[in-house]
């Protein structure tokens, strides 16, 4: 027959009395407690189903350690383990006439600083999962599983903070029946203070972080931030952009589009307003200038439209007007007064309703001049 076994089972630090509970109804089934790991896993020694009463005392400043037994073992108390600053006892006597008073030997004030110092490690941990959140889904392009993740890792921290804090609550209430420091006196300031002092730290270290991760994937909103930024995506390409000679930008609501280059290379970025005067980069793309006259095509998507985008260079200022032709057979009409230009560079960004079908350029005397520019993307 065995006659020890082996139990995994976890327990919040602030759950002392949960744990005594449960050790003495493993007691009433015949299996007492011999001692616990720091992974949670119990060891039992079976024995005859007993009634038997634990506690488990906190007290991290003991002078003399006999002494402290000694006091325990006059009132009936048998020391069983150790662990950190937890000590194991179990009571000698019969169950029925042991009376549940307050915690003697126990250090309250001690037990308080020690929960103290978690919760805010914990609160701490759990306003980092806010700044995950705002990061994912405001700052980067990020799935919606790894958002839900993140909400359901902020929801079970929420149902053990409740707890952790309700435990917290019922521990001061007790010191303070108990008459044992001058913090619980009826000083409101002091109670507001002791409050707010747990939410400092978690809040300072939350609001660094964040900061720090949106001046990471954020640019500022002036041309000399985003020249930076352009620079600095570009120099994993294979022909990096060693300066940016122009660059011009149209608002589309919270989002901007630029268009930039120099005697090498040309490129659109386009960025979505996060917050005050920071932005996030939606898209950014670039290429050779392969000639003093062409045009390229792409896309872009702002929020849930769906944009084309033509760009290319014009340096002998021919193009006077383009026709965008769409598979339905419509066609929009762009004059180079509406053109986004800087120097002999241009943009036109069209809202895209039906799937494009050609491009035409036309110059002032509406003469198809489309096969002069050296086309991409069609």
């Amino acid at each position: 027959m065995r006659t020890t076994k082996k139990v995994f089972k976890l327990f919040y630090i602030f759950d002392l009395e949960k744990e005594e509970n449960w050790l003495r109804e493993m007691a009433n089934k015949g299996w007492f407690f011999e001692k616990v790991n720091y992974l949670g896993v119990y060891t039992f020694i079976k024995g005859p189903c007993t009634d038997t009463i634990y506690k488990i005392d906190f007290n991290k400043n003991i002078g003399d350690i006999e002494e402290y037994y000694d006091l325990f073992r006059e009132s009936g108390w048998e020391f069983i383990y150790k662990i950190r600053f937890f000590k194991y006892f179990r009571y000698g006597g019969d169950a029925s006439s042991y009376r549940n008073t307050p915690d003697i030997y126990n250090e309250p004030t001690e037990h308080i600083a020690f929960l103290r110092k978690w919760l805010i490690i914990f609160l701490i941990v759990y306003g980092l999962q806010f700044v995950s959140l705002f990061n994912l889904s405001f700052l980067q392009n990020t799935s919606l599983r790894a958002i839900s993740l993140i909400l359901i890792t902020i929801l079970l921290l929420s149902f053990i903070l409740v707890r952790f804090i309700n435990s917290y609550i019922i521990l001061k209430r007790k010191l303070k029946r108990s008459k044992g420091i001058e913090y619980y006196s009826k000083n409101d300031l002091r109670k507001v203070y002791s409050s707010v002092s747990l939410l400092i730290a978690p809040i300072l270290i939350c609001v660094i972080w964040a900061s720090t991760l949106t001046n990471i994937y954020t640019v500022g909103g002036s041309d000399k931030a985003i020249k930076a930024k352009i620079l600095k995506y570009d120099r994993t390409s294979l022909y990096p952009m060693k300066n940016i000679d122009y660059i011009t930008s149209h608002d589309f609501g919270s989002y901007r589009v630029y268009l930039y280059g120099s005697n090498e290379r040309i490129g659109i970025i386009a960025i979505e307003k996060v917050f005050l005067n920071r932005y996030k980069v939606v898209t950014n793309f670039s290429g050779e200038l392969p000639l003093k006259q062409f045009i390229a095509t792409d896309y872009l998507k702002l929020g849930e439209s769906k944009y084309t985008v033509i760009y290319g260079k014009d340096e002998s200022n021919e193009i006077y007007k383009a026709v965008i032709t769409y598979e339905d057979g419509t066609s929009d009409e762009i004059m180079r007064d509406n053109f986004i230009g800087k120097d002999n560079s241009f943009m036109i960004i069209q809202k895209q309703d039906n799937k494009m079908k050609q491009i035409k350029l036309y110059n002032e005397d509406n003469a198809d001049i489309t096969d002069k520019y050296f086309k991409y993307g069609q």
